[in-house]
Parts: structure tokens; C-alpha cells; sequence
């Protein structure tokens, strides 16, 4: 119980640190600043969520065939694309507020009402719409012009940060979980899967950061497609990110 105890903590800190992150993209001018805000509490809190939820899942005998998680799991990777969308786009700032917030809302409902019951369900997704609606509408949207130096500078160091973190996930996994599993029969996770899971939800921050930075930075299609591929192998997204941004002298 003490571990659960734990999890849950460590759960609502992800939380916090990701709602914290969703409000500065949504009401940031600058787009500097939402991208920081994305790379440095957004993903941070997606993450920590997904994984002291995972413990939680495990611990309490639940099955990603629960409806209540696939739904808030559904619901916070609008919210988690909303707020790319907010992040690196000038333009259409409210309707991006509006789908990070109703997703939000609606991920963090599911959560909490876990059931089956469709009109608590039909209940609970109107007070969330209703809400997050709200939220879209009140918070400000604007945006200011940006300097693309600047912007671009963030968009790599984003993306940088984020393909390190989703290749050291490889790495263990398959350099050190893997091994240590299959040779010396020793399961470093104590069998909850939670590596795997990490490593997952790295692999969505990653392929998100990818998505946008391929289009803010204007990559080419199969530049696009080798840093997807790169994601599968050890050192592979880190060998991509120093190729695609070289060290200056």
C-alpha cells in the first residue's frame, strides 16, 4: 500500500506539472515561450502521468481493456496534440485552446469517475465539454509575431531533448531489460511492464516532436521517415538528432 500511495503522489504531480504546461501554451504570446512550456512541463507531466498511472493500473488489477482508461488515454493525446498545434502555430489559438482544454477535462473526468455506466458517462462528458469550453473561451489566445531564428533554436533544442530521453528508453530496453530478462532471468521492472510502458509513451512525446518539428523546419519526407524508423533501434534517435543538427565548431 505504501508503493500505491507513492504512485498516486508521483500521479498527481504529473498532472499538475502537465495542466501547468498546458495553461502557459495555451495563454503564451510568444511562441518561445509555449515551447518551452510544451518541452518543459507539458511532456514532463504526459509522461509522469501515463507512468505512475501504469503502476496504479497494475497494482489495482486493472486491463488496458478497461473502457474508462482507453477513454482517458484517448483524451489526453487530443489534449497532447492540441497543445503541439497551439505550440507551433500563429493562428487559430482558440480553437487549439479549446481542444486541449475539453481533452484535459475529459481525460482527468475519466479518470476519476472510472465507469461503465453510460449516463454517468453521457454526465460527465457534458460537464467536461462545458468546462473545457469555458476554459477555451475565458483563457487568451493571442499570439505575437515570432523571430524564426529564435523559434527555430527552440523547435531543436525541443527536439533534441525529446529524442534523447526516447533513445535512453531504448537503450534500456533493449541494451538492459531485455538481456537481463532473457539471459540471467531477472526481471528489472518486477514484472509490471513498466519499461516497456515508458518507453511507449516516449515513443508518442518523440513521433509528436518529430511531426512538428518535420514541418516547422521544413525537413523533406524522407528525412521525415528515416527519424520515425530511427526510434525502433538503440542510438537511433540519437544518431538522427546529431545528424540533423551537427555540432558547430
Amino acid at each position: 500500500m505504501e508503493w500505491y500511495v507513492l504512485w498516486r503522489l508521483l500521479k498527481w504531480f504529473g498532472l499538475s506539472m502537465w495542466a501547468i504546461g498546458l495553461h502557459q501554451v495555451m495563454v503564451s504570446p510568444k511562441q518561445d515561450d509555449r515551447l518551452k512550456a510544451l518541452y518543459g512541463f507539458t511532456a514532463f507531466g504526459f509522461a509522469l502521468t501515463w507512468m505512475s498511472g501504469w503502476l496504479m493500473m497494475k497494482h489495482l488489477g486493472y486491463s488496458m481493456g478497461a473502457s474508462w482508461i482507453l477513454h482517458s488515454m484517448l483524451f489526453g493525446l487530443i489534449s497532447l496534440g492540441g497543445s503541439f498545434l497551439r505550440t507551433f502555430s500563429n493562428s487559430k489559438g482558440r480553437l487549439y485552446n479549446a481542444i486541449i482544454s475539453i481533452g484535459f477535462t475529459l481525460s482527468i473526468s475519466s479518470m476519476v469517475v472510472r465507469t461503465g455506466n453510460e449516463s454517468s458517462i453521457g454526465l460527465v462528458m457534458a460537464v467536461s465539454l462545458i468546462i473545457g469550453g469555458i476554459c477555451a473561451w475565458v483563457l487568451p489566445s493571442q499570439s505575437e509575431p515570432h523571430d524564426p531564428e529564435s523559434m527555430a533554436e527552440w523547435v531543436a533544442r525541443g527536439f533534441k531533448w525529446m529524442a534523447w530521453v526516447e533513445g535512453a528508453t531504448v537503450l534500456v530496453l533493449f541494451l538492459v531489460y531485455i538481456p537481463a530478462k532473457k539471459l540471467m532471468d531477472i526481471n528489472l521492472d518486477g514484472g509490471t511492464g513498466l519499461i516497456g510502458w515508458t518507453h511507449g509513451v516516449f515513443v508518442i512525446l518523440y513521433v509528436f516532436s518529430l511531426t512538428f518539428t518535420f514541418g516547422a523546419l521544413k525537413w523533406s519526407l524522407k528525412q521525415y521517415l528515416v527519424g520515425g524508423f530511427a526510434s525502433f533501434f538503440p542510438f537511433g534517435t540519437i544518431i538522427f538528432e546529431r545528424k540533423m543538427f551537427p555540432k558547430k565548431d
